[in-house]
């Protein structure tokens, strides 16, 4: 929120704000991240365990990586891009140009255009700027040409081509014009005392010219030549050898006139067809990407069928390969299951990268090396999640660009684990063949649950335990008929909630539990709450099972009970315990004396409470905390003397918090963290798990776009040791495992002693809206102790007696008795010392200002142990 300047120069040092011991969980750390929708996450130590729909865990690279040619695992030190890569170049030093549509490189600002040197850091001096997406970059004899779909480059105007200079990054004054259109290939010929720049892209009109999509400029002048190839359709791709230029594209004309398919090759002077050169294709194709390696030519594409030269058609899907002299197919044959955007021939092998999945039936996602001769996959396989835009081999050096942001890692299919201390995946590996929807951490297992039939090849039915080191498949085994979407442990019992029914041949509706004895198959235990609809979050404390999901009743639809119920542990048997919830809660978590649910109700009985709720944890109602959300909340976590909170907000209040957010423990107030996300599924934050003083944890379908550090899917974060802070009930896994009959953590240590404002004054009481002197107030306070003091501005207006509640007056309650009704206008806060202190209040609080007429101001005090004492207020009056 723009906060209004309330405090004078004057008055600055007594209001400095105390040090808090509730600090913000501030940036990820850098792990690794798995390359699909992460479900479920759960602490153990150091160790958090994920579980989802990935099939890997890897580096968070961004848009491009750099590898080796004898390695298929990113190069430590590459800058992270944040965006796409469309387009890439060696320096000549070790360092490479980029180009594309991204917004930073390794933290650093840049737009669409950087310079990468050999050590892995950003050139500071070459930072030219283009104002859209750069699709192909060449360096010739100290310049950088680019081309693309920008308009301008470092403000100046440059029509989707300009030469920049390759050490400072300046454009150059070279009349390089296209009236308008898109360059995306460009490529160097000529000769060493005549060079030419050809460009082919879609466009009609170079240096006032007639240019079908395809032109050349001499250099160093940057007059057009006379080569005119005439393209009837978009030109993809270039490359030159053997006297001369090859172009393919997406076209059915050349020169005018001449019917040719996708790839065609013509003068390198004139732009004449070389009609002696015809690689057909069957059908419709369109051609990508050019190499030419010895004597032949290597293109990719969107195809599937070509007969190069001769009647006999052959299957070539994606890539094909033909002889330079005569356009005749040869036996190269990669066989790739989607389109193949750019290749590089290098020696004995060639470099593809597109959106495909296989080559020749075996797993190469979107990039992969095949034997220049055969096209048979050789074992270089480094896994971009995501498209390949570039590729390039320099020395032993290959450099990837792309829309992906991970790639290498290692193989963990639904469920894995990373070592906080490192980063990095552990040994831990228990694939299973689909989907996990819970985790919970026991005492020597890890439990978890889903969709899935099947771990590590052993069949289980939705429900199993595993080693917390290895992965290795406890004994339990039960068969379980629907998900598992909730866990929670205590000792040897485990609960297991979803949307099944029924536990072999036995009823369970939608809640089970099970005594796991070590070296045991399981038994299945009494315990039955029968709810009507799913359950999707289990929560353990004070002697219950809290259950949270999208039932509206238990005990065979005999017990009304809205997405909250509180049941025995042994029987299920439900407590009293009934928030009044007007919709299904996704998560539920038990801290201290409160039960945190996280949802998409807006209200708990009367009280409104969007998404997000703290609850008596005996008797279900509402605590002060409001975090007036603007929508639902999906899950939540309580560390670090904080809620915090991930879901489909966007707001707290006035405050912008997008998906995900923290909030005062007591007073729902929201925390000055706020981390830029963006949804990568209808779930971004699916799963939270904490622990006070070591670690927050989030799984979800999100990326973090900003900052040092970004991550996608998985975020990590560091929770300082607060003092005095209540200990989380549970291990702190994403279910809220932990004992049964734990309750409250340790407390001996904790601050139990409320801070109190024993003066409050206005001076003067009566104000106009506005800065002092001549307008506003001075607050000053005593604080028994220092404290995050909340102000809220009440208007007061006549209400009617509601029994114990004043409700706003009607036609309707006209006879009931009078009452004053509170409404809140403004709000805001302040941490202040213990002691005096003095504060300017302008009637104002960010843009929203206090209306004339007769107000309530009152003051409430928590400190940083999280205790809220009584509040204190006054009458203001604000004049015209």
């Amino acid at each position: 929120m723009r906060r209004t300047a309330l405090i004078t120069a004057a008055l600055a040092a007594a209001l400095a704000p105390a040090a808090s011991a509730v600090a913000d969980p501030g940036d990820p750390i850098t792990t690794w991240v798995p390359d699909g929708q992460v479900r479920a996450v759960a602490l153990q130590g150091s160790t958090a365990y994920l579980g989802g729909d990935f099939t890997s865990i890897a580096p968070f690279t961004g848009g491009s990586v750099s590898l080796s040619r004898t390695s298929d695992q990113p190069r430590p030190g590459w800058p992270d891009v944040a965006g796409t890569v469309r387009a890439a170049e060696p320096d000549g030093a070790g360092g490479w140009y980029l180009g594309g549509a991204f917004t930073a490189v390794g933290g650093v600002p840049r737009e669409n255009l950087a310079h990468v040197r050999a050590d892995g850091t950003v050139d500071p001096t070459w930072a030219p700027t283009a104002n859209s997406t750069v699709s192909t970059i060449v360096r010739h004899a100290g310049h950088v040409y680019v081309g693309g779909g920008f308009s301008r480059i470092s403000e100046i105007t440059h029509q989707a081509i300009a030469q920049l200079d390759a050490t400072t990054g300046a454009p150059t004054a070279l009349p390089l014009n296209i009236n308008t259109g898109h360059v995306y290939s460009l490529a160097i010929g000529g000769t060493a005392q005549d060079p030419v720049l050809y460009a082919g892209g879609n466009f009609a009109h170079v240096n006032g010219q007639v240019r079908l999509n395809a032109a050349a400029w001499s250099l160093p002048s940057g007059q057009v030549t006379a080569w005119n190839p005439g393209v009837g359709g978009t030109v993809f791709a270039l490359a030159t050898g053997h006297g001369r230029v090859y172009l393919g594209g997406t076209y059915n004309l050349i020169n005018g006139s001449k019917p040719n398919l996708a790839l065609s090759a013509v003068d390198p002077v004139t732009g004449t067809l070389v009609t002696t050169w015809r690689p057909n294709f069957v059908g419709g194709a369109n051609v990508y990407t050019l190499d030419v390696q010895g004597d032949v030519v290597y293109a990719g594409g969107a195809f599937s069928e070509a007969n190069g030269n001769f009647p006999t058609q052959a299957l070539r899907s994606g890539a094909a390969a033909f002889s330079q002299d005569s356009a005749v197919l040869t036996a190269w044959n990669p066989d790739l299951d989607g389109p193949v955007d750019v290749l590089d021939a290098a020696g004995a092998a060639v470099y593809v990268g597109g959106r495909f999945t296989e080559v020749r039936d075996t797993a190469r996602p979107n990039a992969a090396a095949v034997d220049a001769t055969t096209g048979v996959p050789l074992g270089w396989n480094p896994k971009p999640r995501g498209g390949v835009k570039a590729i390039v081999v320099e020395g032993d050096e290959i450099l990837l660009g792309g829309a992906f942001e991970t790639a290498g890692g290692v193989d963990r299919v639904h469920l894995g684990a990373i070592d906080l201390a490192t980063g990095r995946p552990t040994a831990f590996r228990a694939d299973t063949d689909s989907g996990v929807y819970a985790l919970a951490a026991g005492t020597d297992s890890i439990w978890v649950g889903g969709l899935f039939t099947k771990v590590r090849g052993t069949t289980r039915l939705r429900l199993a335990a595993v080693d917390p080191g290895t992965g290795a498949l406890r004994p339990f085994s039960q068969e379980i008929d629907g998900a598992v979407q909730a866990l929670a442990v205590s000792g040897r019992t485990v609960y297991a909630g979803g949307g099944f029914t029924a536990v072999g041949t036995t009823p369970r509706g939608r809640v089970a539990a099970f005594d796991a004895a070590p070296g045991a198959t399981g038994l299945l235990l009494p315990f039955a709450p029968n709810a009507n609809e799913p359950v999707t979050s289990l929560a353990l404390g004070h002697g219950r099972v809290y259950l949270g999901g999208s039932f509206t009743t238990l005990a065979g639809g005999t017990m009304p009970r809205r997405g909250l119920a509180a049941v025995d542990p042994t029987t299920g048997t439900p407590t009293a315990f009934d928030a009044r919830l007007n919709e299904a809660v996704d998560d539920v978590k038990v801290h201290g004396g409160t039960v945190i649910a996280a949802g998409r109700f807006d209200a708990v009985g009367a009280t409104p409470r969007m998404g997000l709720a703290v609850l008596d944890a005996a008797t279900a109602a509402p605590t002060a905390f409001n975090a007036r959300l603007n929508s639902s909340a999906a899950s939540v976590a309580v560390g670090d003397g904080q809620v915090i909170a991930g879901g489909y907000f966007s707001r707290s209040g006035e405050e912008r918090r997008r998906s995900l957010g923290a909030f005062d423990l007591t007073s729902g107030l929201v925390r000055p963290w706020a981390l830029k996300t963006v949804s990568l599924a209808d779930h971004p934050f699916e799963s939270l798990a904490a622990r006070d003083g070591e670690w927050l944890v989030a799984g979800g379908g999100f990326l973090l776009p900003e900052g040092a550090v970004r991550t996608a899917r998985f975020a990590a974060f560091r929770l300082p040791p607060v003092a005095d802070a209540v200990a989380q009930d549970g291990s702190g896994g994403a279910s809220g495992s932990g004992g049964v009959n734990s309750g409250r953590g340790p407390e001996q240590s904790r601050d139990r002693t409320a801070p109190r404002i024993t003066r409050l004054i206005a001076s003067p009481t009566r104000f106009r809206v506005g800065a002092l002197p001549k307008r506003g107030t001075r607050l000053s306070l005593t604080l028994s102790e220092p404290a995050r003091v909340t102000f809220e501005v009440l208007a007061a207006t006549k209400g009617r007696k509601a029994g114990k509640r004043c409700v706003r007056a009607s036609r309707a309650n006209r006879r009931a008795r009078p009452c004053q009704l509170l409404r809140q206008r403004i709000r805001f806060t302040r941490q202040l010392p213990g002691g005096a202190s003095r504060l300017a209040f302008t009637g104002r609080a960010g843009t929203k200002a206090v209306g004339v007429g007769a107000h309530v101001l009152r003051a409430t005090p928590t400190d940083a142990a999280g205790n809220a004492g009584p509040a204190r207020t006054l009458r203001i009056h604000v004049t015209r």
